[in-house]
């Protein structure tokens, strides 16, 4: 699993909701092998990127 790639899809899916655009992603294992983990790691920065009382 790539680092910079969860931090580069976490980013674009923070900056497109702050535009008011819906958000979904797919995550598949050749991305890193376990789907679930990188979805989970993806989630996490995201969260951890989103303003505090934002929607």
């Amino acid at each position: 699993m790539s680092a910079p790639m969860v931090e580069e899809s976490a980013d674009i899916a923070a900056r497109a909701m702050e535009q008011g655009v819906r958000v979904s992603v797919i995550v598949n294992n050749r991305a890193g092998g376990n789907a679930p983990l990188i979805a989970r790691h993806v989630a996490e920065c995201f969260l951890r990127r989103r303003k505090p009382g934002a929607a």
